[in-house]
């Protein structure tokens, strides 16, 4: 039961920064980075 909250926990935080739409504005930049999560060949 605690290895599945720290498993829940540690997806979060990956999820939080990998995924393109939650990227928080840091100082006057709110840049998104080009969406290279999906490869269109």
């Amino acid at each position: 039961m605690t290895y599945s909250a720290l498993a829940l926990m540690v997806a979060v935080s990956i999820w939080d920064i990998f995924s393109p739409a939650n990227k928080r504005c840091d100082n006057e930049s709110c840049v998104l980075p080009a969406d290279n999560t999906h490869s269109n060949p």
